[in-house]
């Protein structure tokens, strides 16, 4: 075992001899954590020191996986801002090859997300340093790490050849994802390069899951003029409560968003098939009742499936 961050090291029994676990606790010593497969074990991915790939006194030629080795220093890197940056387009170079021409390609690029998870970019070349890899010889890898901080459990998320693609979905909620293509691999040369392309794009347009209703569209109402009196009707189903005309620019519709006056976007969680109030005064109420869909992802799966909007003129009330 390593003191994470210090310089203390203890090896029991035959563990001594085996140059991988040597540099597995070394990164302890750096201030590493693991290395893990998303939805496996913490210590599952095998293209990387911090996993548990390699044991035996000849065994041990291998690296750090890109989160890893963005924060050793040793290497160039990229740190690459997808809602600022443009497309990035450019080689990677694998840091088992590095010492053959250090200033050929970047060896790891760290893609910002803005919350507390980045993405790491790397390319896997089996070779040099690297040479006794297990797992993934030559394909890109992407791993997700936090972007703050050495110490992190990382997770690989892809592994892919030319031709490949990962996507983010909604990165960053700006409704378009971030995908990272390789585009071809080239092993023929010394370094070894992956060419990639990371760019946010449009995301494909799906249908919206089936429901029993259609989710009720409000465009806002105009309150410029006096409230007219409504009743307050029930919520029935599968018809909607009847709406105001229409604004032209704030609204909600069903992915549930709900689009400000100056187009500010919010979303709510709440309980499934629950009603809630948005505005209560004594002019106005306005309800919105959410359902749940387990079919969409998680956090993306509340609808909002009814609303009712209630106007109330103060002097026919008080006469």
């Amino acid at each position: 075992w390593g003191n994470v961050g210090h310089w203390l090291s203890m090896f029991q029994s035959w563990y001594y001899l085996s140059a991988r676990t040597q540099m597995h606790i070394i990164g302890l010593n750096f201030g590493f954590d693991h290395s893990g497969i998303q939805g496996q074990e913490s210590q599952s991915d095998h293209t990387c020191s911090m996993g548990n790939p390699l044991y035996g006194d000849d065994q041990g030629k291998m690296c750090y996986n890109p989160a890893k080795s963005f924060f050793t220093d040793w290497y160039d890197t990229v740190t690459y801002y997808p809602l600022f940056d443009g497309p990035w387009n450019g080689n990677l170079m694998g840091a088992g090859e590095w010492d053959t021409n250090p200033s050929a390609a970047p060896v790891s690029i760290r893609i910002v997300t803005g919350n507390t998870e980045d993405y790491f970019v790397g390319f896997n070349r089996a070779a040099g340093a690297n040479s006794q890899n297990v797992e993934g010889d030559d394909a890109v890898t992407v791993t997700m790490a936090r972007g703050d901080k050495m110490f992190s459990q990382s997770w690989r998320v892809f592994l892919g050849y030319a031709g490949d693609t990962y996507s983010i979905g909604n990165f960053a909620n700006t409704g378009r994802a971030l995908v990272v293509t390789v585009n071809s691999i080239d092993t023929s040369s010394s370094p070894g390069l992956a060419d990639i392309t990371i760019e946010l794009q449009t995301m494909p347009t799906t249908p919206s899951p089936a429901m029993t209703s259609e989710p009720t569209i409000f465009r806002g109402a105009n309150l410029t003029s006096a409230p007219t009196f409504l009743p307050t009707p029930e919520p029935t189903f599968p018809s909607a409560p009847t709406l105001p005309t229409p604004a032209p620019e704030a609204g909600a519709n069903g992915d549930p968003i709900i689009l400000g006056l100056q187009n500010q976007i919010f979303k709510f969680i709440g309980r499934d098939g629950a009603w809630y109030s948005n505005v209560s005064n004594k002019y106005l109420k306005w309800n919105m009742q959410f359902r749940q869909f387990d079919s969409c992802p998680d956090e993306e799966n509340m609808f909002i499936s009814g609303m009712t909007i209630t106007t109330i003129d103060e002097s026919a009330r008080s006469g």
